[in-house]
């Protein structure tokens, strides 16, 4: 990714912020959700609780090849932010633990492009700090939920 240190900054507390938000604010209820809509089966509960998880395994490793050979990482961390808040408004549609995997399933092929790419704009960007870019923004992580309270300087 050829870009400015600042853009990648930018990209960097973006992706970080909108997905830790919005799965700091979903992830909670969504066992209980997913419970409610299998009708109290634990076994769909566990199935619909894996099964996006695994889909998103296999395609990260499928994304990181495409982002490695196109070098377009942004647009990857793009459509995978983009894929999350339409996966999650999809999700308060559905109304039985069918629709709800069908739903995450596609959010899952298309919402793991942002993983890999995210990780290779950091590696790209920071070479020389590295452990200390990730170290930062991992240990961030329970921080970015709480909007109000950043200095983004001290991330990066």
């Amino acid at each position: 990714m050829k870009s400015s240190g600042r853009d990648a900054r930018k990209l960097i507390m973006g992706y970080g912020f909108a997905s830790n938000f919005s799965s700091g604010i979903s992830s909670p209820f969504l066992s209980i959700f997913i419970f409610e809509i299998a009708g109290g089966s634990f076994l769909k509960t566990g199935i619909g609780n894996q099964v996006p998880t695994i889909i998103s395994i296999v395609m990260g490793y499928v994304w990181a090849r495409i982002s490695d050979y196109t070098g377009k990482r942004r647009i990857f961390i793009q459509m995978a932010l983009g894929t999350g808040i339409v996966t999650t408004t999809a999700l308060s549609f559905v109304s039985n633990v069918e629709q709800y995997l069908v739903v995450q399933t596609i959010g899952s092929i298309t919402g793991s492009a942002g993983g890999a790419a995210f990780s290779a704009v950091i590696a790209e960007n920071f070479r020389g700090r590295r452990g200390g870019a990730f170290w930062k923004i991992s240990s961030h992580n329970g921080y970015w939920r709480i909007p109000w309270k950043h200095d983004f300087r001290d991330i990066i």
